[in-house]
């Protein structure tokens, strides 16, 4: 893995942590407002490549895979707060 990954993950495991699910498990997707499980949420870049550093914390939402992978980079206000 290269520094860039490692550090990606270093800071999404830091954000899992900070931000727990709820008592059963579940996120609300930032994307579609729908309830994700903690075992298939993807952390997503609100504001995409382009924008804000990509480690900003204050940046990531918890999202479907799907969800993610249909906004792609395209910045996406979170539903939820």
């Amino acid at each position: 893995m290269g520094k860039r990954t490692d550090e990606w993950l270093k800071v999404r495991k830091e954000w899992v942590k900070e931000n727990p699910p709820n008592h059963q498990g579940f996120y609300i997707c930032g994307i579609c407002g729908q309830p994700v499980h903690f075992s298939d949420i993807e952390v997503d870049h609100v504001e995409g490549r382009l924008g804000r550093n990509l480690v900003d914390k204050e940046n990531l939402q918890p999202t479907h895979v799907l969800c993610n992978r249909l906004k792609g980079s395209k910045k996406q206000k979170p539903k939820v707060s």
